[in-house]
């Protein structure tokens, strides 16, 4: 039997899609006591539900507005998407209950924003520096 037919519209399907998977790593401000997360309470601090780190200060969180390593651990930790996320951030900003992350452009700006920033919390891509933060690890 001849598989070029089959490969053909394997390769036709594959070619129309687009998968971007980022792996990402959750920095802090090295001033954080902690130096590792729950994946609840990595949820927690994303969805605003707990807004002081464990030791106390306050959680300042911050993503990039387009950046594949923020929306891919929103994915994996908030279980949103990043358009979800956002809009689940104006829902509660529009009632009252919350503010919502800071936003800038790009890894590079949450890096700087988070060496910055006492308390600040945020995703950059995997094995690039982290010069000025932390890097917090998260544990089942």
């Amino acid at each position: 039997m001849d598989m070029l037919p089959i490969k053909l519209v394997v390769l036709t399907l594959l070619a129309g899609m687009s998968i971007a998977v980022a792996d990402s790593v959750l920095i802090a401000n090295p001033g954080v006591a902690e130096s590792a997360l729950t994946k609840n309470q990595v949820e927690s601090m994303l969805l605003g539900k707990s807004k002081n780190w464990p030791s106390g200060s306050r959680v300042k969180l911050c993503i990039a507005k387009s950046g594949d390593a923020s929306a891919s651990g929103i994915k994996t930790y908030a279980s949103k998407t990043l358009a979800q996320f956002n809009l689940y951030w104006r829902k509660l900003a529009f009632s009252g209950k919350g503010k919502p992350p800071n936003q800038v452009g790009s890894d590079a700006d949450v890096l700087a924003y988070v060496a910055a920033n006492p308390g600040a919390i945020g995703f950059v891509t995997a094995g690039q520096s982290t010069d000025g933060a932390k890097v917090i690890s998260i544990q089942e």
